[in-house]
């Protein structure tokens, strides 16, 4: 499917969250360079830090090379082609013929008053598609639904077209439903059924 239409993520969000990265490294690194007796105000213990380092530290690391990389070095996030869509990171990249897709619907998904926008792939036969797997994607996939959202979903937020350039890209291929107005309560093509 590499010959097809490459959209990729959107620069500014690209950029925003190396320099989360940059500062969670940043944050998490501070104490080591601060003086021993500075830390002692009667709340702060080595231990805490250590936790706070244990996870800043990390954090930042993988933000930083992960989007480190995308900013340096882009790759296509998504694959359109007369195949199908190709979509995701190694080695969860995931590739769905067209035939594999009943229609591709849109859903909101809220997190502590973040909402973020979704385009999610409903499966025409999830036992058949499920079978296709690789175990990490399969892993993956499971986790989406288990979280609430659809085995193979594409975010609308943060890609380098509008949702509009994206549907007209899809269009070009795909004759099944594409809805970017229908929020959904069950999502149809569940993977987990087919287990």
């Amino acid at each position: 499917m590499e010959n097809g239409s490459p959209i990729y993520f959107n620069r500014k969000f690209v950029r925003n969250c190396l320099l989360l990265g940059l500062f969670l490294l940043a944050l998490g690194l501070a104490p080591l360079f601060i003086p021993d007796g500075s830390l002692k105000d009667g709340e702060t213990s080595p231990e805490d830090l250590l936790f706070v380092e244990a996870v800043l530290i990390p954090g930042g690391l993988f933000l930083c090379v992960f989007y480190g990389k995308e900013y340096f070095f882009p790759q296509p996030f998504l694959i359109i082609s007369a195949e199908g869509l190709e979509s995701g990171w190694k080695p969860f990249r995931w590739k769905l013929a067209w035939g594999e897709i009943k229609a591709l619907q849109a859903f909101t998904s809220t997190y502590e008053k973040v909402r973020m926008r979704f385009l999610g792939v409903v499966l025409l036969d999830p036992e058949v598609t499920a079978e296709k797997l690789s175990p990490a994607q399969k892993m993956v996939a499971l986790a989406s639904e288990a979280l609430g959202s659809p085995a193979f979903c594409l975010p609308l937020d943060n890609l380098s077209v509008s949702e509009e350039e994206l549907v007209a890209r899809i269009r070009t291929h795909f004759k099944g439903l594409v809805n970017l107005n229908a929020m959904y309560d069950v999502f149809e093509g569940s993977l987990g059924k087919a287990h």
